[in-house]
């Protein structure tokens, strides 16, 4: 599909969806049957208390008979008991980051049992953390006659398999924000220690309860949305209609739907990455916006994605879509040419009714200041510093701008509203008595916590798998003014798909509401012709971070098709890739032998509308870029590659091998070829990303300004689809990519 055909479809289908519902009567996709959820397995393994507290421990101070959670923190989730053993669910954490004061009741807690030799086993009730049958997951195995045991050797905790034909096996996490999972063979530094910790239960802990008390008025947030309306499984998995039945509830507590009794932000990142908003240019996004009555968006990186005016109207609202839509976009530290963006407001002042037990009413006035971190590195230089973007981080002029709204415009309470880590920003403005409640976004993670200052800070997950409810809490006088008492972070709601985001039996909408799922419906519709397009069909599935062994985690075949892609498109020897640009597994079918690639998979493995940049180098300068992927920065940015293979140890290359000859070896070049020129080729994301925690800066990143960038003009998605249609029609419909292992830890084996 060349880039006229692709831009007329993608103008149609916006067409399709701004005409409404009317326009496709009779079209409407036909209500799916429900999908029965799996009777449940008595689980051994006792609920954890939602009132305990956890302090982190390394392996080795863990004693015999202490009760232990598993945590992952990069993503706050813990295993849980659900049957299948590896699932994980989310939990909070307090404000140092080393303490859980809040787990959900399904978090699975462990006793320990040490064996002579130090090696622990984790014991339920009356089972035991085991590997599965398959040696690929973990599960909560009741009727095991031999536990499994767990080591730490150096950095790596590993589990001695009950199975003697299994040997050791590494715990590696799989951050799909799904599971844990083991591999065999070679070890895997820091597979599971640090980056999963252990949080030892403290016996008699218990927060402080809730009186339940005062007026509350409830808040719910969103952030890093990225367009998942829905998602186009089978069946249909509805998220946002999930989230907007839950506001709706509240809303309607009273017997009567008041918008008055909420408030409902999100923290940025709205519309850029899933197909469904993609092909409709955030449209459908807009428009539940809209019939959510939200009181406030943040701006995120990826609102510039498209050019803030191609979202925003004049008047600092979100453009219309089915309806007029008036919902402000707040950002108080967003500079254009020297001046506060025209596009936004700093802040939002909203007149809401807080109600306590009794259901008596009080009228309050919350502000509302909009905050984001300095993103603007990770946006290219074309729609951020080119037209006079600047972020300016100045706490102290957020501050200001919070106590005017205290003292002057008269608010009993503010909210932060910051795409950015909501812990360290809630830290940031500790000293500060006039911010009550910071919500975050941008790091994709459910957080929650109180910080040593007090205030209250929470985040929910990406992909609007979650969502945050808090409520303010006041006291009143006598004259019926309102003081603000305190902030209550009662639950991150992580629905669970089989309970939650489908058409409930008998009562299709009794988790859904109704009107966000026929806005789905009609997304889908509109963009059915097109989703649908096959291209060809893969034999090798599409995976992510299931790493090949070799690599320590720096290759995988997920990676291998990106790199691949993009060097095909680029016409380039050498392609890099970012390790979370990867953003979805496609498995193929159970009794097949091959997966039909439709256009639909190919938005959803590049949801990002990103050029490739093509550079001309000789091979001491792409040495250079090799070694910049070896540092910390470089491991996210540049983690994936293929075109040439690189054997390396920690932060040194060791050797670059093109088919099959040693270009560079233990630092020596072979034959001349460091005055060689190879063509690399990379997304613009990684390109203008300069990020140097290392102190070494991304040499493309200096080098996007000289001669030895040749073009950034190739558009990458259209780019992959021509290669990928080309590809099918050389192989009678197959698409073949490299399935090897270029990264490669360790010495270069030959000469």
């Amino acid at each position: 599909m060349n880039n006229m055909n692709m831009r007329n479809a993608k103008i149609l289908i916006s067409v399709l969806f701004l005409l409404g519902t009317e326009a496709l009567s009779g079209c409407r996709k036909p209500t799916q049957p429900p999908v029965p959820s799996p009777d449940p397995t008595p689980s051994a393994v006792e609920p954890a208390e939602k009132t305990i507290c956890a302090e982190r421990v390394r392996f080795e101070e863990v004693s015999d008979g202490d009760r232990i959670v598993l945590v992952n923190p990069g993503v706050m989730r813990a295993v849980s008991l659900i049957p299948e053993g590896s699932q994980l669910i989310a939990l909070a954490v307090h404000g140092d980051a080393e303490k859980l004061t809040y787990l959900p009741p399904q978090t699975a807690l462990f006793a320990c049992e040490k064996t002579e030799d130090g090696a622990l086993r984790l014991n339920t009730s009356d089972g035991w953390l085991n590997p599965g049958a398959e040696n690929r997951t973990l599960v909560l195995d009741a009727e095991a006659e031999t536990p499994a045991e767990w080591t730490l050797t150096d950095t790596d905790l590993t589990v001695r398999s009950a199975n003697p034909e299994a040997g050791n096996l590494h715990l590696n996490f799989l951050p799909d924000y799904n599971r844990f999972s083991l591999a065999a063979d070679e070890e895997i530094t820091d597979s599971l220690y640090p980056e999963t910790v252990i949080y030892r239960v403290s016996e008699g802990y218990t927060m402080p309860e809730d009186d339940g008390t005062g007026y509350r008025l409830t808040v719910y947030e969103t952030s890093d949305i990225h367009g998942h309306i829905a998602e186009s499984d089978t069946p249909a998995e509805y998220r946002l209609a999930w989230i907007a039945d839950k506001i709706k509830k509240t809303r309607n507590s009273t017997g009567a739907l008041r918008v008055d009794t909420t408030i409902l932000l999100d923290a940025g990142d709205l519309f850029q990455g899933s197909v469904l908003s993609n092909l409709l240019h955030g449209e459908p996004v807009m428009e539940y916006l809209t019939k959510m009555d939200y009181d406030a968006v943040a701006i995120g990186n990826h609102e510039f994605d498209w050019g803030l005016e191609h979202l925003f109207d004049a008047d600092a609202t979100l453009k219309d879509a089915l309806s007029v839509n008036h919902v402000p976009a707040v950002i108080c530290n967003l500079f254009q040419n020297g001046n506060p963006v025209s596009l936004a407001r700093p802040y939002v002042i909203l007149n809401k009714t807080a109600i306590d037990e009794n259901g008596n009413e009080l009228p309050v006035t919350i502000g509302v200041i909009g905050h984001a971190e300095n993103y603007g590195p990770s946006i290219k230089a074309s729609l951020f510093s080119d037209p006079g973007y600047e972020i300016h981080e100045d706490p102290a002029a957020v501050s200001a701008l919070a106590e005017e709204l205290k003292q002057k415009q008269q608010c009993d309470a503010v909210i932060l509203l910051t795409h950015s880590n909501a812990a360290n920003t809630a830290e940031l403005f500790s000293d500060d008595p006039n911010i009550d409640l910071v919500l975050g976004g941008h790091s994709h993670k459910s957080d929650y916590g109180r910080n040593t200052a007090g205030i209250v800070y929470a985040s929910p997950a990406d992909n609007a798998t979650s969502f945050v409810r808090t409520e303010l809490v006041f006291d009143a006088d006598e004259a019926r003014q309102p003081s603000f008492r305190d902030t209550r972070a009662t639950t991150l709601l992580i629905p669970s798909r089989e309970e939650t985001l489908l058409p409930a039996e008998g009562d299709p909408y009794a988790c859904l509401d109704p009107e966000i799922v026929e806005l789905s419906d009609l997304a889908f519709e509109s963009a059915a012709d097109v989703l649908n397009t096959e291209v060809g069909y893969i034999t090798d599935p599409i995976i992510r971070y299931e790493y090949f062994p070799e690599s320590s985690n720096r290759a995988c075949l997920s990676g291998n098709f990106h790199t691949w892609l993009i060097r095909r498109a680029a016409d380039a020897d050498v392609a890099f890739y970012n390790r979370y640009g990867m953003r979805q597994d496609l498995l193929i079918p159970a009794g097949s032998d091959r997966r039909v690639l439709t256009l639909a998979d190919v938005y959803t493995l590049f949801p990002f509308e990103n050029n490739l940049y093509v550079y001309e180098l000789t091979m001491e300068e792409l040495l250079e870029v090799y070694k910049y992927a070896l540092t910390v920065d470089g491991d996210t940015l540049f983690a994936m590659m293929s075109g040439m293979t690189c054997y390396y140890s920690d932060h040194t290359v060791n050797a670059l091998v093109k088919d099959g000859e040693p270009l560079y070896v233990n630092g020596v070049w072979q034959n001349g070829h460091e005055k060689d020129t190879v063509r690399l080729a990379v997304t613009d994301f990684m390109a203008t990303s300069n990020r140097n925690t290392d102190g070494m800066d991304n040499p493309l990143y200096l080098w996007s300004t000289t001669d030895r960038l040749i073009s950034d003009e190739i558009p990458a998605t259209t780019g992959f689809i021509q290669v990928l249609e080309e590809e099918a029609a050389a192989n009678n419909g197959h698409i073949p990519f490299p399935t090897e292992c270029e990264f490669i830890y360790g010495e270069y084996p030959g000469n």
